[in-house]
Formats: structure tokens, sequence, C-alpha cells
């Protein structure tokens, strides 16, 4: 019975040079092998061949016939001989399965621990091949941390690329953002949006602002982050839940969409508050001058503070934007080291709304004509 012949890239073990090596073409009378660089190529007789395979060996079957598909790359496990054939017992990757094959049909596949051991290259441009790699990932991880290979029409200033990092690198999804006015609460949104669709997938966006402040959001966001928000009850109207599908970025005017009165219990489609409520979820809600939503001087919840509350129930991340926190009230003063009372009286089963707050001051970001990091934090929830 003739034996089979090994293919290339297999490994057989010589009894002449007392060495395993792998073949590397075939010759009359035998093949070619490599053993390394004690001995380079020789030539290897038929009968001088055995399987060379050791258990650990990571391998690829190449059937004999072209219509058997391959079995694919598998690890030895064990081995064996019956009568003048070799077998190797090969677990492989794909399926789990452990088949005997003949060792002459495996080819030894170099993995890379093995590559890396031995200072081997399987390509010669490797070390070229492993700078890009390692170049892409830098890129990546650069970009996760900063955006800055965003495509944003908008050069952030110190104090909002801070404001960002310290919030995505919080762990936090719900802030109260105390800037004062005029240094860029509308860019910072921007950029954390941005920062959120890096870390994970946002698809909904609720923006709930003052009615003169609709259209400046709606320019801003298209203008500088390229985000296509559509303004409620301007752009476009809805005329059962189900159009609410259609409309995923939403501006949407505080007065507009607050309770009709202190009886719109929401249920109501035909209300404007029945139809954001009945819009389902949202990833992140979004309020503009926040201070805004406050409770009266007697504590009761106004109109405005029902809906803030309504849609907290409806979204994972909730921003709230102020530039005057206090609202002239300097007994809750952000300065103080407390929270606007009348914000942190927005809870949900016991959990204040904001839970952090983040405060940059203008008189501390620009003295002098230069801008500079200033950044100021409270960390304790809220009671």
């Amino acid at each position: 019975m003739s034996r089979l012949t090994p293919i290339v890239e297999s490994w057989i073990r010589s009894t002449k040079h007392e060495r395993i090596g792998h073949v590397v073409r075939h010759v009359a009378g035998g093949l070619i092998a490599n053993f390394g660089p004690e001995i380079g190529e020789a030539f290897v007789a038929e009968e001088e061949w055995s399987c060379g395979l050791r258990p650990g060996f990571i391998v690829q079957d190449v059937p004999l016939s072209a219509t058997r598909r391959t079995l694919g790359i598998g690890t030895v496990v064990a081995l064996r001989s019956i009568g003048h054939s070799d077998l190797a017992a090969v677990q492989f990757h794909s399926s789990g399965q452990t088949r005997w094959i003949p060792f002459e049909r495996l080819a030894r596949i170099m993995d890379p621990a093995l590559q890396y051991l031995r200072g081997e290259q399987r390509f010669g441009d490797s070390g070229e091949r492993t700078a890009l790699n390692l170049m892409a990932h830098a890129l990546r991880t650069w970009n996760e941390a900063t955006g800055a290979l965003d495509r944003l029409d908008v050069d952030p200033l110190p104090h909002q690329i801070t404001l960002v990092h310290r919030i995505m690198g919080s762990g936090e999804t719900n802030w109260l953002i105390a800037d004062d006015v005029g240094l860029g609460k509308t860019i910072e949104v921007g950029l954390l949006l941005a920062a959120l669709e890096r870390q994970r997938s946002i698809r909904r966006i609720l923006v709930i602002v003052p009615s003169g402040l609709t259209r400046q959001w709606k320019a801003e966001m298209q203008s500088k982050f390229n985000r296509h928000f559509r303004i409620l009850g301007r752009d476009f109207e809805v005329e059962g839940p189900k159009e609410w599908g259609l409309y995923d970025n939403v501006i949407a005017s505080l007065d507009l969409v607050k309770p009709r009165n202190s009886d719109d219990d929401g249920t109501d489609f035909g209300t404007r508050f029945g139809s954001l409520l009945a819009a389902g979820a949202w990833d992140i809600v979004i309020f503009d001058e926040a201070h805004r939503l406050s409770r009266d001087e007697d504590g009761r919840q106004t109109l405005r503070f029902r809906l803030a509350h309504a849609l907290r129930e409806r979204c994972d991340t909730f921003f709230l934007l102020t530039g005057t926190p206090h609202q002239g009230d300097g007994g809750c003063a952000i300065n103080s080291g407390q929270a606007c009372h009348r914000c942190r009286c927005l809870t949900l089963r016991g959990v204040a709304v904001a839970a952090d707050l983040i405060r940059n001051v203008a008189s501390q970001i620009f003295q002098g004509g230069f801008v500079y990091l200033a950044l100021s934090h409270d960390n304790n929830p809220t009671p």
C-alpha cells in the first residue's frame, strides 16, 4: 500500500537527520524539507519520514479531494499509528469537533505566540503592518477620549473640553451644567452628544428650550455639529403616537409642551403634553434655561416642573442647562457649594435628577484676554 505524500507545510520527522521540519517542495523519489538553521533544507526519501506533529500544534486541514470542504483550523490533541499510517486527532476551532486526520493532510499554522517566541515574520512587511495597527489603535483611542477626529465645525475652548471629559469620565448620566451666560453651553451639549455616540448608541434626542431659542438651537446643531433637528409645531406635527417613530432629533418649546393645566395628566393625546409623552422613551433629554423649571415660592409643583418630572421617567440621560441657577436668590447660589435648591427639587423615586453639578465661571475663564482652565463641581448627590 502506497503512502500519502505530505503536503507542503506539513511537518515530518526524518529518521536520517533525527529532526522535525516542514515540507518545502516535492521532488522525484522524495521531498525537500527545512529542518532549521543547523541543517537547513535537505532531501528526505519516502521511507525516511514519519509524522512530525506534536500535541499543541496549530494545523489546518487541507483536503486531498477538490470536492471536500476543509474542516478548518484546529489544535492537535493526540497522535497514533495504525499500520503504516500516522494520524493526528485535531480539535477544530470552528465546530469544536475532534477528528482523526492523516498527518500528511495537515499544514501547520504558525500561531502569533509561536511567531513571537521565534522572532519570525509571517509577511515580509510585518513590521509595517504592526506599526499601522498600533497607529490605528492609538488614533481610535485618542478620538474616543478627545473627539479630535470628529467632523465638527467648532473649535472648543479648554473649559468646554474639560467639562466634557469630566462628565464622560464620571459614570453619571444626570448633570446640572451651570456655566455662566456666554460660555457656550450649546457647544458643550454638541460635544457631549458626539462623545456619547462614541461610547454607546444614541438615537432619540429631545431638547426642550424656551420658544425664543428653538431656531437658534436648530441652527447651531446643524451648522456646527451636522445634526439635523426638527422643531415640534414648526417643522412637523404628529397625528398619532406611531408617527413619533419618524422623528428622532426633536426640539420643542418649553411652554408649548408643558401640561395645559393642573388637570392635564398626559393621558390625553389631544394635548401637546399628552402627545409628547406618547412619544415613548428618549435616549437623552436636555432642558435649556433649567431655572425655569422651579417650584413656586410655596414649594408647589409648577406646570414646567411637571413636564421635566414626567420626561425624567422616560430617559436614561438627563441634562439641565442654566446660566442663572439661583435666579437672583443669593441664598441658593452655586458659589456657596450647594446645588440650586429649585433644581434640586426635581426628584424621581428619591434620586435627584441632577446628581452632579458642574459650573464654569466667566470671570475665571476670561482674564486679561487669555483663556485658561477653570472648573468647579459638586460631586455630592443632592438630597
